[in-house]
This record gives C-alpha cells, structure tokens and sequence, in this order.
C-alpha cells in the first residue's frame, strides 16, 4: 500500500467516528484545579482535528499546538468552549468545567521554620547568623517558586534595619547580636518578594522570633 493510499483511510476512518464519541481533553500540569490570581498553563486537544479554537474568561492563546494560559475569573469553576474542525470539515462543540481554587496566603519562614504572626519561632542566638528567610503558598499543587528581595529586622532596643535579599548577613547579625539577649523579641517585616510568573499577592504576615539559650 502506497503513503497516499495510507492517508487516505486514515482521513476516511477518521470521518467516520461519530463526533458524540470525540472527547476534548484538557492537560493541567497534574492538577484538577486552576488558581484564580495566576495564569495556569493549559493543554488542549481534541482527538483528530485539523484545527481548535477554545474560548473561555481570562484564556489566553499561545500558540496553534494547543498551548493557552488561563487566569480564572470570577466564579468556583470556569468553563472552557472548544471548537474543532474535523478531517470531514465539520465542526464539533466540546465543553470542560475546571474548579477554581483562590490562592493561599505566603507564609514566611526563617530557616525552614514559621507560623506567621499567631505564634513565635523559638530560636538560639547564633542561629540568626546567616539564617535565610523564605516564603511559600501552603497546600499549592503548582510550579511556581518565590523570591526574597529583602525585609526588615526589629529588635527592641535597636533601629530598625533594612536587609536587602533574603539573608539575615553576618554584617547585620553583628549589629544586632547585643540585643538578642534571653527572651528577646525579634521582628521580621515587610518582606518583598517577586515569583517567576510575575504573580501579585499580598505580602505574608512578619515573623516573630523569640531568642532562647
């Protein structure tokens, strides 16, 4: 059989599937969900078609391989309209309703460990020498990543500090070593931060730190 001839009963087999028994198929990197906020990354398809065209609030085209991003409206779930064109040159109408999810708040942590502002971190002196400041989204199924730019350091008795990046520096643990005495409160605040898909959130809660022997 010749490569034309192959194409042809290709092309014949697919206009004979009954387009009721087509279904679109939605890829979300692993998740059942999409993050209102956020533009999700999307892969649409349908089974045979020449072209699709989706369609929904905040979706987004990337690209003709059925690339989009999506970023959630208003709502619990958003439906997305997809339109194929078949082999046949017929076109089919295909729906998927994705749940919505709001984002978390950032919780901070200071070397690996925080609860916001509701309680304090116990820590010994000279662990705040070179401790690294981080910040996360609890229970978030996404790859996404934050950065610390920078925050300010309070400790009674001293100034407060600006610390730029996300380490508490040897320089500035100098400066505030003699006041991290026994039972020293220490605050952690205003923490600046970027992410690698430009995403807008409320910065997180300071972190309260108590200095124990």
């Amino acid at each position: 059989m010749s490569e034309n001839e192959r194409l042809r009963e290709e092309v014949n087999l697919l206009k004979s599937i009954d387009a009721s028994k087509i279904y679109a198929t939605i890829e979300l990197s692993d998740m059942n969900v999409v993050y209102r906020g956020l533009w999700n990354p999307i892969k649409i398809s349908v089974p045979g078609a020449l072209k699709i065209e989706a369609s929904a609030p905040g979706l987004k085209k990337i690209n003709e391989y059925g690339d989009y991003i999506l970023s959630p409206q208003t709502g619990s779930a958003v439906t997305i309209e997809i339109l194929a064109l078949m082999p046949d040159q017929k076109t089919i109408l295909k729906t998927k309703t994705i749940r919505i999810k709001n984002l978390g708040k950032l919780k901070s942590t200071i070397n690996g460990v925080g609860c916001g502002s509701r309680c304090e971190v116990l820590m010994k002196k000279e662990a705040f020498n070179n401790a690294k400041i981080e910040v996360f989204l609890r229970d978030y199924l996404f790859d996404h990543y934050f950065k610390v730019g920078g925050f300010k350091v309070y400790v009674k008795g001293s100034s407060i500090i600006e610390v730029k990046g996300s380490t508490i520096t040897e320089g500035v643990y100098k400066e505030i070593s003699p006041f991290l005495i026994e039972g020293a409160e220490i605050q952690i605040f205003d923490i600046e931060i970027t992410s690698n898909s430009g995403l807008l959130i409320k910065p997180p809660a300071p972190i309260i730190v108590r200095v124990r022997s």
